[in-house]
């Protein structure tokens, strides 16, 4: 058993701080494909704030998934709960914040080819996640039973 740490249920405050990131996220990169992507805009003025923010809040992400790492994935590791669709899920995520960084970092060719699968990957962790919480849930139920 892993000292100090017994639930695999996040605190309130980390649960609903990832969702809320993530919600930020989603919304934030969703507006800057529409903008950019679908109407073709200039990015001037608003979605040039919208598409720091998304930095931003990927940043805090990033400390939120350092932080479920150290716990969350701990625990449920060790226990061998959920397996299956947390690891499916934090591939996707570092998948995602691998093609984020090449978004930054990366020459022109390749920010072209990032842009789409950053994009996908982005709604596939939106769907994932809450999947993976569904299905931990169920599991969950069935354990007490």
């Amino acid at each position: 058993m892993i000292v100090g740490l017994t639930s695999i249920r996040m605190a309130v405050w980390q649960r609903w701080g990832g969702f809320l990131t993530g919600l930020v996220l989603l919304v934030t990169g969703v507006w800057w494909w529409i903008d950019q992507d679908l109407l073709l805009n200039d990015p001037t003025g608003v979605a040039i704030l919208l598409i720091k923010l998304h930095g931003i809040v990927a940043a805090i992400g990033l400390l939120w998934l350092g932080g479920l790492l150290s716990t969350h994935v701990r625990v449920a590791w060790q226990r061998r709960r959920n397996i299956g669709s947390g690891l499916f899920a934090l591939l996707l995520m570092a998948l995602l914040c691998g093609s984020g960084v090449g978004l930054y970092y990366a020459s022109y060719e390749i920010r072209e080819v990032l842009h789409g699968l950053h994009f996908w990957l982005g709604l596939a962790v939106a769907l994932v996640v809450p999947l993976h919480v569904v299905l931990g849930r169920l599991k969950r139920v069935k354990v007490k039973r």
